[in-house]
């Protein structure tokens, strides 16, 4: 975990829409600020949730260093780690169920102009915005949001890695995070 590799050398708080009190617990070695705003909609929608709401955060410490890796909010950032826009990723859910589903086709046009909004806020409080992918960057330039680097997520590419040696560029080596057709 990240944090821990920085905890030795700085104080790290972790702030949320809704922290639950398991997550405090396996947090305890960390400042924790919950924004109090329990989700109400189930597990798999609780990012578009926190898009509606359109929750913010102001940090009163001018010594902080702070690293946006939410969806959920808006704050001030010296880095906004941007991982997708969600509506795009609600048009690839393919388990979203029969009202979900029509309620989403109904409202998308609406919730794209509300997303797309939302990232350019991001980009004005953030410093640096830095995506997670070439093909993340290509979302947001798509909207004229500027994208300052990327920094790939983390992981042991032995572990994951193409089953085809010749792999198209057409393929998700990981895909964790909502459901989809991927197993």
């Amino acid at each position: 975990m990240l944090a821990n590799q920085f905890k030795k050398d700085y104080d790290i708080t972790f702030v949320s829409c809704f922290v639950s009190e398991d997550c405090i617990k396996k947090l305890e070695h960390f400042k924790i600020i919950s924004l109090g705003k329990r989700p109400l909609l189930p597990e798999s929608l609780a990012t578009f949730e926190g898009l509606l709401r359109r929750s913010e955060f102001k940090s009163m410490d001018t010594n902080e260093i702070i690293l946006n890796f939410s969806q959920c909010f808006l704050a001030n950032a010296h880095i906004y780690y941007a991982q997708g826009p969600i509506t795009r990723a609600l048009d690839d859910i393919q388990s979203l169920k029969g009202i979900y589903r029509y309620s989403y086709k109904l409202a998308r046009p609406f919730l794209v102009k509300r997303d797309r909004s939302f990232n350019e806020k991001l980009r004005v409080l953030s410093r640096l915005f830095i995506a997670n992918s070439t093909f993340c960057t290509s979302m947001y330039e798509c909207w004229g949001i500027k994208v300052d680097g990327i920094i790939y997520p983390p992981l042991d590419c032995e572990a994951f890695k193409p089953m085809n040696p010749r792999p198209s560029e057409d393929y998700a080596l990981t895909y964790f995070g909502k459901e989809t057709k991927y197993s």
